[in-house]
């Protein structure tokens, strides 16, 4: 996937954008056809439209596509069309209207053609300009990866949360904005009051100007020339208006969840647990549809062109234990590192119980599965990998210390009989001389 010819950073960078800002996104993965890489591209989506299946899943894609007639020579070679052959030395970057469509193959095989594999997929170019299909292939996924963050019922499209409520607010801090710079131009350069019969010239305000006032003019009646009185007295008002709405637009856009709480004052590690136990549940439903809709469908898409293409061999010849299997996908966040890591604390909790109640009872020690409580807060600390056993390592492990454990007891009960050896040898003479 960050194979560079992939470009799947520059694909999910622009994908991410429309994911915040339209609540959905397309993101077209398929194999270069000049080299054996995979091929990430995020398109706009003003030229899609699509369809769901009965099952809620989108399977039919529209899109409308303009390229030069140099890239459909380069990517269709002899399959375009005789005119846009003829355009290759005349005009090479004459742009040719088309259609991409992506949908089932249900209903469109040809029951007498037995030499076409049964894909799934069919994927059809068509050169809309001359109504010309260049190519129409069976295909064995889909395409286009399509998440989509907030759905209405009925739709199939997709909106933004975050960008839906906030762009009013938007524009009224655009306003505020635009008010502000204004009046602050005003505060600084404010403009003039001028009496006109007093002035002979022109007001040149101008670093170095000279403004020239009638020799008679009575100064009682007041300055000829004197600022506008500006004293930005409403700037506050404005600024606190300003402030008031980037706090709307930060909450909207979720900013607030995805930041640690702020610290208040001296508190206790259980009432750090519980603010970061309340954070962890107000992020994760932000961060459970990007999971599912997102970045679940991309890894799961790119794995099944992976394994069609034979990227991991043969699929008999896969290992057994991956035959067959359904994959499930875990992301790594900040919200899930913090989940991650109140199992330390959680942990040392549990110590304490334990502890006090094994002052009373000794066996309440073995309620709990000290090996999985341990490794579960060490891997919320997040270790590296190799400071930690696996599973079978670490029995290996414990099975090593039990039979140490073993022997060095049967030392030290053989130290013990050596040491009541010479008195049993005793008892056993002094046994001896009273039965004769």
């Amino acid at each position: 996937m960050y194979h560079p010819p992939a470009s799947f950073i520059k694909a999910t960078k622009l994908a991410d954008h429309d994911w915040v800002t339209f609540g959905q996104a397309v993101i077209d993965i398929d194999v270069r056809r000049d080299q054996p890489s995979l091929m990430y591209r995020n398109h706009h989506l003003k030229d899609f439209a699509w369809s769901d299946n009965s099952y809620g899943e989108t399977d039919t894609i529209y899109r409308k596509w303009k390229p030069t007639v140099r890239q459909l020579v380069q990517m269709f070679g002899t399959k375009v069309h005789a005119s846009v052959t003829r355009s290759m030395d005349k005009d090479p970057e004459k742009k040719i209207d088309c259609f991409h469509i992506m949908r089932p193959r249900e209903g469109l095989e040809d029951p007498k053609d037995r030499k076409t594999p049964r894909a799934p997929w069919t994927s059809i170019y068509i050169d809309r300009d001359n109504e010309h299909v260049m190519e129409a292939t069976p295909y064995f996924w889909n395409r286009y990866v399509i998440p989509r963050w907030q759905t209405i019922v009925g739709s199939p499209y997709g909106w933004s949360p975050a960008t839906g409520p906030g762009l009013n607010d938007a524009k009224t801090l655009q306003t505020v904005m635009r008010i502000l710079l204004e009046a602050g131009e005003k505060a600084v350069d404010p403009p003039l009051i001028a009496t006109e019969e007093a002035l002979r010239s022109d007001l040149n305000i101008y670093s170095g100007g000279v403004t020239y006032v009638e020799e008679n003019y009575d100064q009682r009646s007041g300055d000829p020339i004197r600022p506008l009185d500006l004293t930005g007295r409403s700037l506050p008002i404005g600024f606190e208006l300003a402030d008031r709405h980037n706090l709307i637009l930060h909450q909207g856009f979720f900013l607030d969840k995805m930041r640690l709480p702020q610290n208040q004052g001296e508190m206790t590690a259980y009432e750090v647990r519980k603010r970061l136990e309340e954070h962890i549940r107000a992020a994760s439903p932000l961060l459970a549809p990007a999971e599912d809709e997102y970045n679940a469908k991309i890894c799961e898409r790119t794995f099944e062109i992976l394994r069609v293409m034979q990227a991991f061999g043969p699929e008999d010849q896969l290992p057994e234990v991956l035959q067959g299997q359904q994959i499930r996908y875990e992301f790594q966040s900040p919200i899930r590192e913090m989940s991650e890591e109140l199992k330390s604390q959680k942990l040392m909790e549990t110590i304490e119980i334990v502890t006090a109640a094994a002052s009373v009872d000794e066996t309440q020690i073995r309620r709990v599965n000290w090996t999985e409580a341990t490794y579960d807060a060490l891997k919320g600390k997040k270790l590296p990998a190799e400071w930690l056993l696996d599973d079978k390592e670490f029995a290996q492990v414990q099975a090593q210390l039990a039979e140490q454990k073993k022997i060095q007891e049967g030392m030290a009960a053989m130290q013990q009989a050596a040491q009541a050896a010479p008195g049993l040898t005793q008892a056993a003479q002094i046994a001896d001389q009273v039965q004769q």
